[in-house]
């Protein structure tokens, strides 16, 4: 997975307003970018109008293509924590 949209200067992640700037500024539609990438525009939506967190699923995977979200660490171990009783 990797950032489709580049970061905004100096931040770590784009927020929604650096994703929105970039669409308008590069005249690009919610609906065109998610059709190129093959992401459901709804999703893309969700995330872009603040309704969606990117935690999971294709949500967590169109965060990171839009930037707003640092792509996981190849370093981080994929362990699941014990459960608390």
């Amino acid at each position: 997975m990797q950032n489709l949209i580049p970061i905004a200067a100096g931040r770590d992640v784009n927020t929604r307003e650096d994703v929105k700037a970039y669409f308008q500024a590069h005249g690009i539609t919610v609906h065109g970018w998610a059709k190129r990438n093959q992401f459901s525009r709804n999703v893309v939506k969700e995330l872009i109008y603040g309704r969606g967190k990117g935690h999971h699923g294709q949500s967590h995977h169109v965060a990171i293509a839009l930037g707003m979200k640092l792509p996981p660490s190849e370093e981080a171990p994929d362990v699941m924590l014990p459960r608390h009783k």
